[in-house]
């Protein structure tokens, strides 16, 4: 069996073949990309939300710089009252002073 198709019939089969191709690619690209605005306002919300990590970090960095300045304070005044103990302890004189020393 063989097809025999007239001239008329080839481009009309041709052109919808060629209308439904573009439809589809059409339709299937209207999903994959974003409307200037669209992405304007992703753009905004994504500045958004990096400003606010920033602000977050900086904060963060601020209160770990606080705590480190506490901490090396509380360790200074426990080392000037473990020196002042050892003055006071049952041992050599020698020992006191290479304890202290180091």
């Amino acid at each position: 069996m063989s097809w025999n198709f007239t001239g008329l019939e080839t481009l009309l089969i041709s052109a919808t073949s060629v209308f439904v191709g573009a439809v589809g690619m059409l339709l299937s690209a209207c999903n994959r990309y974003v409307t200037k605005k669209e992405c304007q306002l992703k753009h905004e919300n994504e500045d958004n939300i990096y400003k606010s990590l920033k602000n977050d970090f900086t904060t963060f960095k601020e209160e770990l710089k606080e705590s480190q300045r506490e901490v090396k304070k509380n360790q200074e005044g426990q080392s000037k009252m473990l020196r002042a103990i050892i003055l006071y302890l049952d041992i050599p004189d020698e020992k006191k002073q290479e304890i202290l020393n180091s």
